[in-house]
């Protein structure tokens, strides 16, 4: 464990509207736990020690912040409402962060990162400023090569090109920095991003890589669902 102060940001301020359910998707229950709650538990298993901080989406706050504590009664979680945007969400947490030391921004919906994944990308971050996840593409890749209106979805209207995979690398959470570096850059950018490194980067700091884990996957459709049960009660 890293003798520097270590924060994580739980971003659970998403709808989850793919995953075609009223609950979003970080409430739903798997082996009689919320996947909030399993993932949470991931990183006390990590280290109990950790500072942890928990957005959750607007009229969702008071209901789990109460579900909450009486989950980890032992432990002082910090929650907050989250924003429009991913990124308003992560501002929203960083508000409350401390500005000393490591903060990692994680999924909620990924509650299955371990605490060697976990450890490596703070240890990185601590060493380097910065690491994220990533895994290799074991698909053929393409890339979109016209202008449409909806690229999102997938149709005929779409050309695209042969991309090399091995030049293509999946970016997974816990995305891990410099505590008042990171909160630095928010606050000054009015820009949205779609995930911390992006921003990170664009201020022109490097991104460190370590390689994530293909159980650490984002819980976002009914299959993942029912992938993620598979996990949990074999």
């Amino acid at each position: 464990m890293n003798a520097a102060m270590e924060t994580v940001i739980i971003v659970a301020g998403g709808s989850g509207s793919r995953m075609q359910t009223e609950l979003p998707k970080q409430f739903i229950e798997i082996d009689g736990k919320a996947v909030l709650i399993h993932t949470i538990e991931a990183f006390l298993a990590y280290n109990s020690s950790i500072n942890i901080i928990i957005v959750l989406p607007k009229g969702f706050e008071e209901l789990w912040g109460m579900k909450i504590k009486k989950s980890f009664p032992q432990q002082e979680i910090m929650v907050c409402v989250g924003g429009a945007t991913r990124t308003e969400s992560v501002k929203n947490g960083l508000s409350l962060c401390s500005n000393k030391g490591i903060v990692a921004i994680h999924d909620a919906a990924r509650p299955f990162a371990s605490a060697k994944l976990i450890g490596e990308c703070f240890t990185i971050a601590q060493q380097k400023g910065s690491c994220i996840p990533c895994i290799s593409c074991n698909d053929s890749a393409r890339v979109i090569t016209n202008t449409i209106e909806k690229q999102s979805t997938i149709n005929v209207d779409l050309e695209s090109s042969f991309f090399d995979r091995s030049k293509l690398l999946m970016v997974q959470t816990p995305q891990c920095f410099d505590a008042m570096k990171l909160k630095e850059l928010y606050a000054n950018s009015n820009k949205n991003f779609s995930d911390d490194a992006a921003l990170w980067e664009s201020a022109g700091e490097k991104i460190f890589v370590c390689e994530g884990e293909t159980k650490n996957f984002k819980i976002t459709t009914p299959i993942d669902l029912l992938v993620a049960k598979a996990i949990l009660t074999s």
